[in-house]
């Protein structure tokens, strides 16, 4: 519902006031509130010790763990049953539909953000359950067909059958996003709210009566954009002309280390990109490339220069190279070195798979150059 919230005399204005998770609502939703409750924090995936709020399992975020191990398997084989056994497949489908559908970008299905995930006894299976949805249907051609990041709806998304069950959830959806019905239910809503916008002053009643208005506007759009994305179907995979390269160009940043310099310069005339310890003294930082593959072998290549690179020691590499992300590499640069080709080959197991290539300084000093167009080829063929 909504309250208009006064603090010491002062109009805070309007607000929308809502359950909170706490114990009644998981015994009133899952019948037994005793299961492991996890805040997702912000912008934090299930690969992070999240914050248990509730539960009486144990505190050694395994549950967590056992989920995270499960989306990683790099065999699929193994894959799907692991992730079967630690999640609600089918739960989890209509939660990313729902999602996408009402283009809320600020949760966890394309921003892993915005979320809460519960173990339900007795089978203890994840839940994911949305939260903080204030961003809902700002684009009206938000994507629901593409192989978003997050760790969890990146495995679902890839599992075939997964796929094809989340297409028929958001056919069986779409009739609920018919506009006339939506809008009537804000006119509802509106009516209820408009003798108190209106006390709030003529300036307040008029944003709000726009705000209103848009959202219709908006929410009348992205109708029809989903029936458009469900006919146009799935994205296909880049296609290579047998041995010839593909030029992959338009990385973009990524960091973990705050005090990193990440950004693209200018050496003779020619773009190059670069990653740079700062103060200090460690760096986790790359450039980001998503293509999405078909089965089969690649090999990535692009030229990289250092300097007075003092390598880190990491699980998934060290120093500069090149690997996926989720995968380990052995290629490396440190100490100083003029331009070289480095390379990295890696497999796709799936009939189709979204792969981020990244590029890399895992460092506690130096700096490195990265030619801004790598090259992908396709090595074997299944």
């Amino acid at each position: 519902t909504h309250a208009r919230v006064w603090l010491n005399y002062r109009d805070l204005g309007l607000y929308v006031l809502k359950e909170g998770f706490d114990q009644p609502f998981l015994k009133r939703h899952f019948g037994d509130a005793t299961g492991n409750f996890y805040d997702g924090g912000f912008v934090q995936d299930i690969d992070v010790d999240l914050e248990k709020d509730s539960g009486n399992g144990p505190d050694d975020h395994r549950d967590l763990r056992a989920l995270q191990a499960a989306c990683l398997e790099p065999d699929p084989e193994k894959r799907w049953p692991a992730i079967e056994e630690r999640l609600d497949v089918d739960a989890f489908v209509s939660f990313m539909a729902l999602e996408l559908m009402t283009a809320h970008w600020d949760g966890y299905t394309p921003n892993k953000n915005n979320y809460r995930i519960y173990f339900a006894p007795p089978k203890g299976k994840a839940r994911f359950l949305p939260h903080g949805m204030d961003q809902m249907f700002g684009d009206p051609g938000f994507p629901i067909l593409e192989y978003f990041e997050p760790m969890v709806a990146s495995a679902v998304m890839h599992n075939p059958e997964w796929r094809k069950r989340y297409r028929e959830r958001v056919a069986e959806l779409l009739p609920l996003f018919e506009p006339k019905r939506l809008h009537d239910k804000l006119d509802t809503v509106l009516a209820r709210l408009q003798p108190i916008i209106t006390a709030m002053g003529e300036e307040p009643a008029n944003a709000h009566a726009d705000r209103v208005r848009e959202l219709k506007e908006r929410i009348a759009a992205r109708e029809p954009n989903l029936r458009e994305q469900l006919q146009n179907g799935d994205p296909t995979p880049l296609e290579f002309d047998g041995d010839k390269p593909i030029e992959l160009a338009d990385w973009f940043p990524a960091q973990e280390t705050d005090d990193t310099k990440v950004e693209e310069v200018e050496i003779d005339g020619q773009k190059r990109y670069s990653i740079q310890v700062g103060d200090s003294g460690q760096c986790v930082a790359s450039w980001r490339r998503k293509v999405l593959l078909a089965k089969g072998r690649y090999r990535l290549e692009t030229r990289m220069r250092t300097e007075a690179v003092e390598p880190r020691e990491d699980e998934q590499g060290t120093g500069v190279g090149l690997r996926i992300s989720g995968g380990k590499r052995d290629n490396k640069l440190t100490g100083d070195s003029d331009w070289q080709t480095v390379s990295h080959e890696f497999e796709v197991l799936e009939d189709v798979r979204d792969v981020i290539l990244v590029a890399e300084l895992r460092a506690t000093r130096g700096r490195v150059w990265i030619e801004p167009v790598a090259r992908l080829f396709r090595i074997e063929v299944p």
